[in-house]
């Protein structure tokens, strides 16, 4: 995966945005004094991810690498997105000549290529011995086994319950950051499952569409979901004696469709 670095040409496209602006930085009460911004743009212009795609498109274009069809029937193949870009190729032939393409493409438009966040990895079943570094000219590239491209985490071996962990780990993060909420006796239950379905779910999801799932990771989503039921709906007195809801009987009240068919449903 490679990572673009801050534009420099692009710099002179903006400079109309900017004209005869100022700003402050303020530090608690306390304003500064007033500074020109000459050059960039202001944060949030709408203009930033607009210019910044227009220099990635023809940098894409001029270095001649192909961007349709899957590396099945081809040597090389380029994904970009933003100012990410995934190079994949079936030898490390075709991948130093398409990254040498792709940096001669970059700097004429004034980019280069950030060998810091830059990750070279293997994939397949069959794997030699190769270097811990991937060297192309004066860029070196660190190899690892997994990543995170745009949210998603990829494996050398294309582990899809690594992704299916991770995306449960994230939504736990949420989940605790939202557990006074869920525990509050003065909150409606119908508000708390709405919080769920909007607030933890979705970060569980992301990236479901292309989830292989095992009887195992279906297991574990299970197991969250019905956690998170089990806040929601607290347990139930039966007697005087306090028990956990079984799990017909949470996914009774709840009324919707589980985890794990939605999962599949996406996929479909």
């Amino acid at each position: 995966m490679l990572e673009f670095g801050i534009p420099l040409k692009l710099v002179r496209l903006t400079q109309a945005t900017m004209e005869g602006t100022t700003a402050k930085v303020k530090v608690e009460n306390e304003l500064s004094e007033s500074f020109h911004i000459q050059n960039g743009l202001r944060q949030g212009d709408a203009l930033a991810c607009i210019l910044f795609n227009i220099a990635l498109k023809k940098i894409t274009r001029d270095a001649n690498i192909h961007q349709r069809g899957n590396i099945f029937y081809k040597s090389v193949q380029i994904l970009a997105y933003v100012d990410n870009i995934d190079i994949n190729s079936r030898s490390p032939k075709s991948l130093q000549e398409a990254t040498i393409a792709l940096d001669r493409a970059a700097r004429r438009m004034g980019l280069e290529i950030n060998q810091a966040n830059t990750k070279y990895m293997i994939c397949g079943t069959k794997k030699k011995y190769v270097e811990n570094v991937f060297k192309v000219k004066h860029m070196t590239f660190e190899r690892v086994n997994s990543f995170v491209y745009l949210g998603t985490l990829i494996t050398t071996d294309n582990n899809t319950s690594a992704e299916i962990n991770n995306g449960i780990a994230l939504a736990n993060r949420s989940y605790f950051g939202l557990v006074n909420i869920l525990k509050a006796k003065n909150i409606n239950r119908k508000y708390k499952v709405i919080i769920y379905k909007t607030l933890i779910k979705p970060v569980l999801m992301y990236g479901a569409e292309t989830w292989v799932r095992s009887k195992a990771d279906e297991l574990r989503l299970g197991v969250f979901e019905r956690k998170i039921l089990r806040r929601i709906y607290g347990p139930i007195c039966e007697g005087a004696i306090w028990r956990s809801r079984y799990n017909e009987e949470l996914y009774h009240l709840y009324d919707e469709t589980d985890l794990v068919t939605t999962v599949t449903i996406t996929r479909l």
